[in-house]
């Protein structure tokens, strides 16, 4: 099997929950741009700064795991009465404890300022490494298809 390529997206816990549930991707507050970058068969693993959007209580936490399914950018409803319609595209999530970011640091290659480690989440999508994905998708005890899950 081939590597696939992966991403972190960072949403508050609410918004990956209704992900979840729904079994949609979103990200970057709904915006279609970003969602134009994932293929199918690609994964995603949320990082979750917050409980909620503002002013929620800090979690620092990967909340959930998904692989990009087939299917088109779709547009829904605003998530609220001043907002823009938000985008998604169909995922299929995979079982996953949340794990804390703050063990991990040091040993993900994609936060390279171990001190300032939120820089590299500050855009909210960012590409990382399989094996950075790797180590995320271990802590969150997930099975991935070219990782069998963690004991």
């Amino acid at each position: 099997m081939t590597q696939p390529r992966c991403f972190v997206v960072v949403l508050p816990r609410d918004a990956v929950d209704r992900n979840v549930a729904a079994g949609l991707l979103e990200a970057a507050g709904g915006r279609r741009d970003p969602l134009t970058r994932l293929d199918a068969g690609d994964w995603v693993a949320f990082y979750s700064p917050r409980a909620a959007a503002a002013p929620g209580a800090p979690l620092q936490a990967f909340t959930a795991i998904c692989e990009v399914a087939a299917g088109a950018i779709a547009e829904g409803p605003p998530r609220h009465a001043d907002a823009d319609a938000s985008f998604h595209r169909p995922a299929r999530y995979v079982d996953a404890q949340m794990a804390p970011i703050r063990p991990l640091i040091d040993t993900l290659d994609f936060i390279r300022d171990k001190h300032h480690w939120g820089v590299a989440l500050r855009y909210g999508f960012v590409r990382v490494s399989v094996a950075d994905f790797e180590r995320i998708a271990t802590a969150m005890r997930a099975a991935v298809p070219w990782q069998p899950v963690a004991a």
